[in-house]
């Protein structure tokens, strides 16, 4: 609309007395106003509607339906609801009629005789509080947009908490919409309301706080906005989620928990699987002994089995803590999958299904083939375990891509993008709940009571995972059972090997083995088991004593075993040095655990051969035998 001061407005004048309507409409012309003319009150409602005019000058008594009428239908539609609306008249000059006309609707009211300058200042007034009256409506209506356009929740109250309004995002937070009467005590648990500035008290005694709620984290703050002119005082609220941050700050905890943990795991590991390497040594040197009917011998495999599961726990602990040696080739997921599923069956038993959908194209991944056969059985005991009443579990593969999308959705994880395999281990379990599934990789968290779980079945699928350079995911809800989703990269196929069998054929024992390895008790029975497999040992007690050993015989031994961290010079640096100046002298690595300079700095190459502690001696035999034979003759 023009600025009503310089007469550009465009007017419409209703009146059926042809000389008010004429002396009226010509003034107002006179004035720079643009005005129709009609004479009754139909004809003045339809041409309102034709030409939406600024302002219209309204008779009260017209021939067909009066003023009163016409200003009513106005009213009444949207097109012309708010157009200011002047009554004049020469016949209802009463308070009482005036009363009538302005609680009818009409913004103003003048009766015969009318001033000229008052009627033009009347106009001119009326036009300048509708304008402004749209130009606070338009305010309005861009606040309320950019209100609810803030990401954060915003809400205002009075000093009592009652919520008097609230933005878009602060209803999402709070799930609903609070009407009149919500207080924001009863939708933010924690919330206290209080007598003082700032009236809304949040823990601490502060002026913000984090608080979980509907398994969101908020930040919730509040500023009290003081009253003027003796308005009673308000309080804003601002809710930010901060549920993304917390998890990041979770994740990264758990990492540091991990590495922590993982470190000391990887110590007490190593001592375990040495001790073990004794005590499996010396349970099977004791067997050999005894007749099958002996009553001491069901003792011995008691102690043999103990020690087993012991070694199994050790293992687990390696591989959580991503300490445990892989010995990673490019395999075929659907292969792996395949040959497992008998196995598979029989642990989920006779209540609960097994399907296997192969959906990915390529399926080729490069893992450690005996870490992936353990990743798939944890989960699938984690599935049947969490089917106490029977169910059914899917394995599902497909081909992924990650990049963008999948880093936005995960800020607080470096995803390396690229093509990835996937395999979806689905339950129809019991589910779990938010608390629950936050913790699930966590080393020894368990909801099995005691004794019936070590807690580290998924913190060693997560270290494997992990150590494979993929990602693991898992959702849940109670009653809906769970999803594991695990990313490995993509490789290329490969054609398939024929591995030579382990001991077959070849020279065994006979020769001179040099036996490197810093733990006495070690020592003595690996010393044991090669002298009853027809060896001669020669000992050493780290890198240095061994070449000192070689250089007495010359380089005239068949192997070497060496253990791989010793005080002094390594096995890493003796199997260099030992290729340099004896290169026909096959070297056969040991070790209780792998550390992280090791796995991280490449000090051991993962073709190199390995024998993971413990072992039994017929294991130490056959790994022994198997690199002879690979040996040139």
């Amino acid at each position: 609309m023009s600025d009503p001061r310089s007469g550009e407005a465009r007017l419409l004048v209703v009146d059926d007395t042809e000389a008010n309507r004429y002396a009226i409409a010509r003034y107002l012309r006179a004035r720079g106003f643009e005005v129709a003319e009609v004479g009754s009150g139909l004809d003045g409602v339809r041409t309102a509607q034709e030409l939406v005019p600024d302002l219209v000058v309204l008779d009260i008594r017209l021939p067909d339906i009066d003023g009163l009428e016409v200003a009513r239908r106005l009213r009444a539609s949207e097109r012309t609801a708010d157009i200011p609306i002047l009554h004049v008249s020469a016949s209802f000059t009463d308070s009482a009629s005036l009363a009538r006309g302005l609680d009818n609707g009409a913004d103003g009211y003048l009766t015969h005789p009318i001033d000229p300058l008052v009627l033009l200042a009347t106009i001119r007034g009326l036009l300048r509080a509708r304008a402004a009256e749209r130009e606070a409506f338009a305010m309005a209506r861009d606040w309320r947009t950019t209100f609810d356009a803030i990401g954060e929740g915003v809400c205002i109250t009075d000093a009592s908490g009652r919520i008097t309004r609230c933005n878009r995002a602060f209803n999402e937070l709070v799930g609903g919409e609070p009407d009149g009467s919500s207080y924001i005590t009863d939708l933010i648990p924690g919330i206290g309301i209080g007598p003082e500035p700032p009236y809304i008290q949040v823990p601490g005694g502060g002026t913000a706080a984090r608080l979980e709620v509907r398994d969101r984290w908020l930040r919730v703050s509040a500023r009290p906005v003081p009253g003027e002119n003796g308005q009673a005082p308000a309080v804003i609220c601002v809710l930010t989620d901060i549920t993304r941050e917390r998890r990041a700050d979770e994740r990264a905890r758990l990492a540091m928990q991990l590495e922590s943990t993982g470190r000391l795991a990887g110590g007490v590991a190593h001592e375990i699987n040495n001790m073990m390497t004794v005590i499996l040594a010396n349970a099977e040197f004791a067997l050999r002994g005894l007749a099958t009917e002996d009553p001491v011998r069901a003792d011995i495999e008691s102690i043999h089995q103990a020690a087993t599961r012991s070694a199994e726990v050790a293992r687990q602990l390696l591989t959580f803590s991503r300490r445990q040696v892989v010995r990673p080739r490019v395999v075929d997921l659907h292969a792996v999958l395949r040959k497992l599923e008998p196995m598979l069956r029989r642990l989920l038993g006779a209540d609960r299904t097994l399907e296997l959908r192969f959906g990915a194209l390529s399926s080729w991944i490069r893992v450690d083939p005996l870490g992936l056969e353990q990743v798939v059985i944890n989960l699938a005991l984690n599935a049947r375990d969490a089917m106490p009443h029977g169910g059914a579990l899917t394995l599902a593969t497909s081909n992924v891509e990650l990049g963008e999308e999948m880093a936005r959705k995960h800020p607080e994880i470096a995803i390396t993008p690229g093509a990835y395999v996937q395999l979806a281990v689905q339950d129809t379990g019991l589910g779990m709940d938010r608390k629950t599934l936050d913790r699930i990789f966590e080393p020894f968290f368990t909801t099995k009571r005691v004794g019936e779980g070590t807690g580290l079945g998924l913190a060693t699928v997560f270290g494997m995972v992990k150590q494979s350079d993929g990602y693991i995911w898992a959702e849940s809800e109670p009653g809906t059972g769970s999803v594991f989703t695990i990313q490995l990269p993509e490789a290329e196929a490969v054609t398939a090997e024929h591995p030579v069998r382990p001991g077959s054929g070849g020279r065994t024992g006979a020769g001179v083995v040099l036996l490197v390895e810093d733990e006495p008790l070690v020592q003595g029975l690996l010393s044991r088991a090669l002298v009853e497999a027809g060896y001669e040992v020669e000992g050493a007690e780290d890198g240095d004593a061994a070449l000192r050993a070689l250089e007495r015989r010359g380089g005239a031994v068949r192997a070497v075993l060496s253990d791989v961290v010793m005080p002094g010079m390594g096995g890493r640096e003796l199997a260099k040095t030992i290729r340099r100046r004896w290169p026909d002298i096959p070297v056969l690595f040991m070790s209780g655990y792998t550390n992280e300079e090791i796995i991280h700095r490449g000090l051991l190459d993962p073709e190199e051969p390995f024998l993971q502690k413990p072992f039994s001696p017929a294991a130490l035999t056959v790994a022994l035998a198997d690199l002879l034979n690979r040996k040139p003759a």
